[in-house]
């Protein structure tokens, strides 16, 4: 992506990470995910970003390096500033507040609840079973530790699409929202599930949070009894179709 100006929301991203931690909302490898942008140069920009708050007289609490160049004695970076510069005003709670918003637009598929959080949840706020599924962090060591293909059906997206689609998969908390009180820390390891999206919208069908066996019985069943009726269900949920042998 050589020459291509950084977008607004890979703007957002690497602004807190020069001003606070990227390892808040998953560092560079999630501003990667924005775009496909090379890590070197989402690297570069923060420290880009770091040099000109200094410049700027703006406070960081990171330990990011500034990005050097300038003569010594000259200023004048102001790459972006007309974004950076109304993030500059956000504490740091609603400037990462800003940055999951971007992930979650990012992440967001048709049929999935909007959500986005981070591992810890207060007993004040109401919690949505998404926030934990769509937890960068919280995806990355589910799908470490299980695998990119549904536990449910088996689909991978990787062997159905091929390269583009390497790693992608759902990610399923199995608790409901009944049984998430007071506060909260998620494990990816215990709670989450790697689901491919037509077996998480059978989980959460109807309102309830089905347990992962329960569907399995039900994709038993229809793989016993007669082949999927719509061939693009069974590409897309890894069931047979009509003409599979």
């Amino acid at each position: 992506m050589a020459g291509v100006a950084f977008t607004r929301d890979e703007v957002v991203l690497c602004a807190y990470a020069a001003r606070f931690n990227g390892d808040d909302f998953g560092g560079v490898e999630a501003i990667h995910s924005l775009t496909g942008r090379s890590q070197i140069s989402i690297h570069l920009k923060i420290l880009n970003f770091a040099a000109m708050l200094d410049e700027k007289g703006v406070a960081r609490e990171s330990d990011v390096s500034t990005l050097s160049g300038l003569p010594k004695g000259k200023q004048g970076r102001k790459t972006n500033w007309d974004i950076v510069s109304k993030l500059v005003g956000l504490s740091r709670i609603e400037h990462l507040a800003e940055c999951r918003r971007v992930l979650e637009r990012q992440a967001a598929l048709p049929g999935e609840l909007p959500a986005g959080a981070p591992f810890i949840e207060g007993a004040a706020r109401q919690v949505l079973v998404n926030r934990y599924e769509r937890d960068p962090g919280a995806r990355r060591a589910c799908i470490a530790h299980y695998g990119p293909a549904c536990v449910v059906c088996g689909f991978s997206f990787a062997a159905v699409y091929g390269p583009l689609a390497e790693g992608f998969i759902h990610v399923h908390h199995l608790s409901s929202l009944a049984e998430i009180g007071g506060a909260y820390v998620v494990d990816p390891v215990a709670d989450l599930r790697p689901v491919c999206p037509n077996c998480h919208a059978v989980i959460h069908l109807g309102g309830v949070t089905r347990k992962i066996e329960d569907v399995k019985q039900l994709v038993g069943q229809r793989h016993r009894a007669e082949p999927v009726v719509s061939p693009d269900a069974g590409r897309f949920s890894g069931l047979p179709h009509q003409d599979d042998s």
